[in-house]
């Protein structure tokens, strides 16, 4: 009877032993699918963002360049263009560095003649937060200027962001467009705007022309009364 009562303790403990390795082995593949999703989020995002930017701001300078005749400048802008798109290309720019303070002042550079755009940043926002916040603050300015320009056929957008309280980013946006169709139909740009803010993001047109956007961004910083530095581009 012993004898049984082992082999029965031991075949339970080994069944127990195979749930948890199955068990562990479903974890280890959740983890994973969602680390893979996070990646096809982070690239379609950039895709969305920088990517159109610098196609728009590269058929601004090529029709320029065709004006003018200037057919190396064009070759060069083109050839430029074109470099993005090759897999060390979507590397660099899939890590550009939106740590540096002119990353934003490089931003405006590349919307150049196509959109005037006026930014203010609290003057400690690139102190304060981390290097993966920063890369979302970077998609989200993006689209915003994006959408102003391709949906909205505007010429000006104010974009300002202030500390709401200590954990909570506040981002503005007023564009002088054509306006926007309500409801907003779902899309890769308001998947940004609602991963950022959680949800918290409201759109609206202005009683006289273009809408207004508004985000809370979390960005869990202590210091909340800080100044603002402005960065302007007509």
């Amino acid at each position: 009877i012993s004898s049984v009562s082992e082999i029965i303790r031991y075949m339970n403990v080994q069944k127990d032993l195979q749930k948890n390795v199955h068990q562990d082995l479903i974890d280890k593949r959740r983890v994973l699918k969602d680390h893979l999703e996070s990646q096809r989020n982070e690239i379609s995002k950039h895709l969305h963002g920088f990517l159109i930017t610098k196609i728009h701001s590269s058929a601004t300078l090529l029709d320029r360049y065709a004006e003018k005749g200037d057919f190396e400048s064009y070759k060069s802008e083109l050839t430029k263009l074109l470099s993005e798109f090759t897999i060390e290309g979507l590397q660099s720019s899939l890590n550009r560095d939106v740590v540096s303070p002119d990353y934003f002042s490089k931003l405006l550079e590349s919307w150049d003649g196509m959109i005037g755009i006026s930014l203010q940043l609290p003057e400690t926002l690139n102190l304060a937060i981390k290097k993966a916040q920063r890369i979302e603050l970077a998609h989200v300015i993006e689209e915003l200027i994006s959408n102003a320009y391709r949906h909205g056929e505007a010429q000006l957008i104010t974009i300002t962001a202030r500390w709401q309280d200590e954990d909570s980013l506040e981002i503005a946006a007023t564009d002088n467009g054509k306006g926007a169709v309500l409801p907003v139909k779902p899309g890769l740009g308001s998947k940004i705007f609602e991963m950022a803010s959680d949800g918290n993001w409201s759109l609206r047109n202005n009683p006289s022309e273009g809408v207004h956007v508004k985000l809370i961004v979390q960005l869990y910083e202590a210091e909340s009364q800080v100044g603002l530095t402005s960065a302007e581009h007509e």
